[in-house]
């Protein structure tokens, strides 16, 4: 049973490490993080990470998926990759959860945001809850 944020990882990246959300993207599938400077159409699974007054602290049950593309012309948002790549990565979530009984994926929300890192990229950013069975 997956109890660390490593075996939940795990468990998403080989949900989502398949043909039909790779199609969407031309880069890769990470954990935590992608290669620095990256222009490529990558997704990125990342524990919720919070603030605390004693340092970080992980938020249990909680993944974002992060899908990179980057901007059009004139700074507008690829919202036509970015739309196929979140519809193919909950498409693969309702999948897994009609078949799965070893934990319950809950897609809470998604938001597409300019990426603060590299500004001539955006993210689409889906927050997951997930139910350890």
């Amino acid at each position: 049973m997956a109890t660390t944020d490593f075996d939940v990882l795990d468990e998403l990246y080989r949900q989502l490490n398949v043909s039909t959300v790779n199609s969407t993207i031309d880069g890769r599938i990470y954990r935590r993080t992608k290669p620095l400077n990256s222009e490529l159409r990558d997704i990125v699974l990342r524990p919720l990470v919070l603030r605390t007054d004693d340092g970080l602290d992980v938020h249990p049950g909680t993944v974002m998926v992060n899908c990179y593309a980057k901007d059009l012309n004139r700074g507008f948002i690829d919202e036509t990759h970015l739309e196929a790549t979140v519809d193919a990565v909950i498409a693969q979530i309702d999948a897994y959860n009609a078949g799965s009984s070893y934990f319950h994926v809950e897609v809470e929300n998604q938001i597409i945001i300019k990426d603060e890192a590299q500004p001539q990229m955006s993210v689409a950013s889906i927050r997951l809850n997930i139910i350890i069975e």
